[in-house]
């Protein structure tokens, strides 16, 4: 029979975590899934087999290792901290780890509410002023003002501006009214 390689051995480990995890109930019993797969991975590395003398060792140095993290740099404090609560209280390394996951999707959610800078082009700004004075104006309407306006020129289907080169599709016009709209009735 063909021996397996340490990448196809891990592999196997890793899809069997994969398979298991979701049916873990608690989260001690998913903590120490996880542990247990560090674990095995170390084993395996280490080339230590099921019932080897050495297995405690390696399963010692490997919570050592989880425990104090001296390797890594500041911008892993998160995974050393979920380590350590690994190698001493599974259950909790887990709570923590969900935790921090929901801290960080409420931060997302509030960075993603949160309003931002409007930088118009020059043309959406003459079209948000001339919907200012005026929120029934018609598309027709505003492109027609556009047209009188000095340094804009309507041509080939495009609204540009030769003071500063902004161009824009006649044909995106009653978006960008429309838009002017919305944010004039707020």
């Amino acid at each position: 029979m063909e021996e397996l390689s340490f990448k196809e051995v891990q592999q196997h480990l890793m899809e069997k975590f994969l398979r298991d995890a979701p049916s873990t109930e608690t989260d001690e019993e998913l903590g120490q899934a996880f542990l247990d797969l560090i674990l095995q991975s170390e084993r395996l590395r280490h080339g230590v087999r099921p019932s080897d003398p050495k297995q405690d060792e390696v399963d010692r140095q490997t919570l050592d290792c989880l425990y104090s993290q001296t390797e890594l740099g500041p911008e892993h404090y998160f995974a050393e901290s979920i380590f350590k609560r690994l190698a001493v209280d599974p259950g909790s390394a887990m709570r923590h780890f969900r935790q921090a996951i929901e801290q960080q999707s409420i931060m997302q959610a509030k960075r993603a509410k949160s309003p931002r800078p409007r930088r118009y082009d020059s043309i959406t700004k003459l079209i948000n002023d001339i919907v200012v004075d005026d929120p029934t104006i018609t598309t027709k309407a505003v492109l027609e003002e556009l047209a009188l306006m000095d340094g804009i020129v309507i041509a080939d289907g495009e609204i540009r501006n030769t003071q500063d080169q902004a161009t824009m599709q006649i044909k995106n016009l009653a978006s960008r009214v429309t838009d002017a709209r919305n944010r004039v009735s707020g």
